[in-house]
């Protein structure tokens, strides 16, 4: 099902991320250590950490940096449906999460961007599976505005998790295959 109006659901969805690192950032700002909640490579801290590093930003650019694109990212795969959305964004999270913990450098990890670079990789690796016009475009449209993205996988700089963006982009490739390889037998058992 491919739908041209992004639901009211799915609105609210991107808006509650909005709302949760904002106010995370504000809080951080009043002297709170909410680093401390990031993600630390093969350290049980609390189960709390798993789910709140993602929302944890060290800086006003570094929050920009990942809402701007997220919601980008996130826009163009509702339109598949929130369920499509929710879950994108859940594997993202998770194989990002897990790729962390497994192999990344003792470091706090924290922020949205294993998330944004596996919902950016979703849709290339959709547009290339899939192959339609409006998910090809999409990926475009990606590539333009947030082509330089790529760089960010690579260890270039000592303070960027590159790990998370990594784990994220592996993640967000399989996922888009699979949807892809899904939405695809589909159309043709529709086309019968």
């Amino acid at each position: 099902m491919d739908l041209t109006i992004i639901s009211r659901a799915s609105v609210v969805f991107i808006g509650a991320i909005w709302l949760i690192t904002i106010t995370l950032f504000i809080v951080s700002l009043h002297g709170t250590h909410v680093d401390e909640y990031g993600l630390l490579p093969r350290h049980h801290l609390s189960n709390a950490n798993y789910l709140i590093y993602p929302f944890i930003h060290g800086s006003f650019s570094h929050l920009l940096g990942n809402l701007l694109p997220f919601t980008v990212f996130a826009l163009f795969i509702a339109r598949k449906g929130l369920a499509r959305l929710l879950i994108v964004c859940f594997l993202c999270w998770a194989g990002a999460t897990l790729g962390v913990w497994i192999f990344g450098r003792i470091s706090y990890h924290i922020g949205l961007s294993g998330i944004v670079y596996g919902t950016w990789a979703y849709l290339l690796s959709y547009a290339l599976v899939k192959k339609s016009i409006k998910s090809v475009l999409l990926a475009v449209v990606t590539l333009i505005l947030y082509g330089s993205m790529i760089w960010g996988i690579l260890p270039l700089h000592p303070w960027l998790s590159f790990e998370s963006h990594l784990f994220g982009f592996l993640t967000g490739i399989l996922v888009g295959w699979y949807y892809a390889s899904q939405d695809k037998l589909k159309d043709a058992d529709d086309h019968k």
